[in-house]
């Protein structure tokens, strides 16, 4: 599965990108400084717009995998159960057997 990049996230790298462009012509070192830093701020809002994205992806997936989990979960344990009842009669069953070869 890829992930598309937002406009919004696209939009903050281009501003990023442009701030850096401008700060290499700068020919004053603290307003290039400045840019830059400011560019850096960009590129890390068009990572937060990126994961932002990704988890609005993701939050109805994991909230359908986690219902299912109760349902499996729920439905396991009540497997669990009869498979115990059952060993439980065939276990009884079977020392009758024993027993009853036993007298014989």
């Amino acid at each position: 599965m890829t992930l598309q990049i937002s406009q919004r996230g696209k939009e903050y790298l281009k501003t990023a990108q442009t701030l850096l462009r401008t700060a290499k012509t700068m020919t004053d070192q603290a307003i290039a400084t400045q840019l830059k830093a400011l560019a850096d701020d960009y590129e890390r809002r068009a990572e937060k717009a990126l994961f932002d994205d990704a988890k609005h992806l993701l939050d109805p997936l994991l909230a359908l995998n986690t219902s299912g989990i109760h349902e499996r979960t729920a439905s396991l344990s009540s497997y669990r159960a009869d498979q115990r009842s059952n060993f439980s009669r065939k276990s009884t069953r079977a020392s009758e057997g024993s027993e009853l070869c036993q007298r014989a």
